[in-house]
């Protein structure tokens, strides 16, 4: 953690991100390819439908609402009309979003986006917003998501070597999420100045099954490319080390730049990897080779 902020809980909360913090932006965005997750099994375990998550229930992001609001959960920015805030914030967040706008992507790593509600964009509508936003009192605070995460896996699925992706395209995200942070911090908030942030890392991503399935035929040749959880080691060395950076790299310059605002860094890595090892504690078994299925005979 970095900086001296308040104690107290926040006012207001503004997150940003992509499908892991998303609650419902991108089924409007692009209904064409995202409506799925307005049905079942989207929001199987909570609500009991699908609303707008990538995920069976609740996200990060809804679990910290419930704690600082006792209930009140994020509108999605646009879902909400006008484009402002609901009473306690408001969620930018879109799946599929990358840290490098459209551009930046095919010109760093010759990539595709699969959505132009990149970041940036993101960081935009937060500025338009708090023009003429409802009149706030109090503090806020700023949910940075996961970001970058797509980035990478566009990278992988591409085929680009880890290398390249260590030493070309993550040094670009990195200042991207820096700027687009800083930027954000930037916005005048008027009597509900934002006080905190919680910058969340990224996930182990060399631990999702469309990576350990996709290497599995390898495990014969290149065993220790596999942890005793199951993982592939050198998929997880590259978001390894983008949680290196955002502590090393982000974190200091956005706490030299706004020395006032208390930054918490939320390390998603640590508590996959510890679910990971003590899955059957939180009744979960064999995670990592099971898909969901729907009535069509989809993954998810």
């Amino acid at each position: 953690a970095a900086g001296t902020g308040s104690a107290a809980l926040p006012t207001y909360v503004f997150a940003f991100g992509d499908s892991n913090t998303d609650t419902g932006n991108s089924p409007i965005s692009d209904p064409s390819d995202d409506g799925d997750v307005l049905q079942y099994p989207f929001g199987m375990t909570w609500p009991g439908r699908g609303a707008g998550r990538r995920c069976d229930g609740r996200l990060v992001i809804d679990w910290l609402c419930l704690l600082a609001f006792g209930g009140s959960l994020l509108p999605p920015h646009l879902g909400t009309g006008s484009g402002g805030s609901g009473p306690s914030g408001q969620n930018y967040a879109v799946s599929g979003s990358a840290a490098l706008d459209p551009r930046a992507l095919e010109e760093v790593a010759g990539l595709t986006s699969s959505t132009p509600d990149s970041l940036d964009v993101q960081a935009g509508w937060f500025e338009a917003g708090a023009v003429y936003g409802i009149e706030r009192v109090g503090t806020s605070l700023i949910f940075f998501g996961e970001n970058g995460g797509n980035d990478l896996h566009f990278a992988l699925r591409d085929g680009r070597p880890d290398e390249f992706i260590r030493e070309r395209l993550l040094p670009s995200v990195i200042a991207a999420m820096t700027a687009q942070l800083d930027r954000i911090l930037s916005v005048d908030l008027g009597s509900a100045p934002i006080t905190r942030v919680v910058i969340q890392g990224q996930f182990p991503i060399g631990c999702l099954p469309s990576y350990v399935i996709g290497r599995r035929a390898e495990r014969n040749s290149a065993p220790s490319d596999f942890d005793d959880l199951g993982c592939v080691v050198s998929v997880n060395a590259i978001s390894d080390l983008q949680n290196q950076l955002i502590q090393s790299a982000i974190i200091p310059a956005i706490s030299a730049r706004h020395p006032s605002v208390s930054i918490v860094f939320l390390d998603s890595s640590a508590a996959f990897r510890y679910i990971l090892a003590h899955a059957p504690e939180f009744g979960f078994y064999n995670l990592i080779d099971t898909y969901c299925y729907d009535a069509t005979g989809r993954t998810h």
